[in-house]
């Protein structure tokens, strides 16, 4: 891991499911699938309910790619930690038990770090679409993992927890609106749109290396509905508008401790020795040293010190009896300070993207 904010070949796959041009189903059968399905990546027993010309998330990676059944094994068991069921299939979501919050070793492969990650990386999709669709977060929600007996909002009994939870929802026109799984399947993303306050793209990032594992959660409006400066200005009364004339951006970064089996390279003007079995990507960013252009649609740059460097600080006054100081490890920059582009294998963002 050369570059502690990434994207690379899996965050890119939610890009594209929740920023093309059908996002607006993507989000509703995800959503509904992390309220009610006891593992998070159950939300890909979902894809078989959407329509054929929304392709299933795949990436390229190297000279193989990633699959759904990959990032199921790979979320499960290295970012979540969870044991896997005695004959359990690691491809499947109904593979693996629940977390165990007893347990004293690491969670996945997060080095010296335990909890439940799952919970975290759930409530943060669940937040990020949300804002993304203008859905008020209902109050009083039941735990989708550990349910309460009598919650202030009961379990959905119709299997409809979009319904459900969100019955309060208002459409663009002020209109009560209660969305619905069979809306997402049998209206065009076009009708669904003029019923939602809005349909941000969702993007994801990952900053790896502090010492705990959280999500934030940022959005940035870009124009307002009714803006007279906006292309597409408010319709006259009673007419419905597009989903998209209010426009913005909703940014997830899951920050999280570094992986035990990822090596931090220190030198930023030298790609990394661990280049991937076979060719690389050919829409993927090349490893570049002060990089000029910024015409492409997506760009991902690091800007620092060409080495970074450790230090044992510490005194050497004598310490008091009974005291036992310890050297303080410090990182240091060192070098000239350069923009480096990291290529798409090492978290790095495709150059050329579908949406």
């Amino acid at each position: 891991m050369p570059y502690h904010f990434e994207k690379g070949p899996t965050w890119q796959v939610f890009d594209t499911f929740f920023s093309g041009a059908d996002r607006i189903k993507a989000k509703l059968f995800v959503l509904e699938s992390l309220w009610t399905e006891p593992r998070f990546t159950g939300f890909v027993d979902s894809f078989a309910k959407l329509p054929a010309n929304l392709p299933l998330p795949t990436a390229p990676y190297g000279s193989g790619i990633i699959t759904l059944a990959d990032l199921i094994e790979h979320a499960n068991a290295h970012w979540f930690g969870l044991p896997t069921k005695i004959g359990g299939n690691p491809a499947s979501s109904d593979g693996y038990d629940e977390y165990d919050p007893t347990s004293s070793t690491a969670t996945g492969f997060w080095k010296n770090w335990r909890g439940d990650a799952e919970r975290v990386v759930r409530m943060a999709f669940i937040r990020a679409i949300e804002v993304s669709l203008g859905l008020r977060h209902p109050a009083g929600a039941y735990d989708p993992l550990t349910p309460p007996a009598q919650p202030p909002i009961p379990p959905p009994t119709s299997g409809d927890a979009i319904t459900h939870l969100y019955a309060d929802h208002e459409d663009p026109s002020g209109s009560p609106y209660a969305p619905t799984l069979d809306d997402a399947a049998s209206q065009t993303s076009a009708q669904l749109a003029t019923r939602f306050a809005r349909n941000w793209p969702i993007e994801f990032w990952w900053l790896c290396g502090p010492r705990y594992f959280q999500a934030s959660v940022t959005w940035r409006r870009k124009r307002l509905p009714g803006d007279p400066t906006a292309q597409n200005p408010e319709p006259p009364s009673g007419q419905p508008r597009s989903a998209s004339d209010d426009s913005g951006r909703v940014n997830v970064v899951f920050i999280t401790p570094g992986a035990t089996s990822h090596v931090i390279f220190h030198d930023l003007e030298h790609p990394p020795e661990n280049p991937p079995v076979g060719p690389r990507h050919p829409g993927g960013a090349e490893h570049a040293i002060d990089p000029a252009r910024s015409e492409d649609r997506f760009g991902s740059w690091i800007v620092g010190h060409r080495f970074t460097e450790s230090d044992h600080g510490g005194s050497h006054e004598p310490s008091h009896a009974g005291e036992c100081p310890c050297p303080i490890q410090q990182w240091k920059g060192t070098g000239r300070v350069v923009t480096v582009q990291p290529r798409y294998e090492d978290g790095g963002v495709l150059l050329h993207t579908p949406y």
